[in-house]
């Protein structure tokens, strides 16, 4: 068993390493499990996506996206607290084969209600102009009840945030580069 702590956060396991950082189940000081995204190598990059993330995430109260509910820093360790979302990423899913037809139907509006939620997100300022630039299988966990919960802002780009490439690609993405 993996054991670590990160701030009040004992880490029980590694769910995900992506380009920015890991994500682990964790338990609070309450006893509560959650997920934990901590920044590996921070560099000015990677620190101001994870700013970013925060920036978006922060703010979104929906169903269908991944409640954040803190953010710290652990030494040199920066990480964002949020709830744990049980169920498996749509890619693992489909590897066992496509969906039927209604119930990939049902996801696809699960997904435009979670986007249509952050593009209509707005402060006293106006529109925030969030735009989620990672949109793939593996940022959609499907819980057993049949529920979509869209995860990772890393990337995503607000209106107080400046727009700047990042060393994460998805290969949907690649795919529609020309070199």
């Amino acid at each position: 068993m993996l054991t670590h702590q990160f701030g009040e956060y004992t880490v029980e396991a590694v769910i995900g390493v992506g380009c920015m950082g890991n994500v682990y189940r964790a338990r609070g000081h309450g006893g509560k499990s959650g997920a934990l995204k901590v920044v590996v190598n921070p560099t000015q990059n990677t620190m101001e996506l994870f700013e970013d993330e925060w920036g978006v995430g922060s703010r979104c109260v929906h169903p269908h996206i991944v409640r954040m509910h803190s953010r710290g820093k652990d030494g040199d360790n920066h990480f964002i607290a949020m709830s744990l979302v049980d169920g498996e990423n749509l890619r693992e899913v489909l590897k066992r084969g496509p969906a039927p037809a209604l119930a990939s139907l049902e996801i696809l509006r699960q997904v435009c209600l979670a986007l249509q939620y952050l593009h209509s997100l707005r402060d006293k300022e106006g529109p925030l102009g969030v735009v989620y630039k990672d949109l793939k299988p593996d940022n959609l966990v499907l819980r057993p009840s049949g529920h979509i919960t869209l995860l990772d802002f890393s990337i995503s780009h607000f209106r107080d945030s400046v727009w700047r490439p990042h060393n994460c690609v998805s290969p949907i993405m690649l795919k529609s580069c020309v070199v």
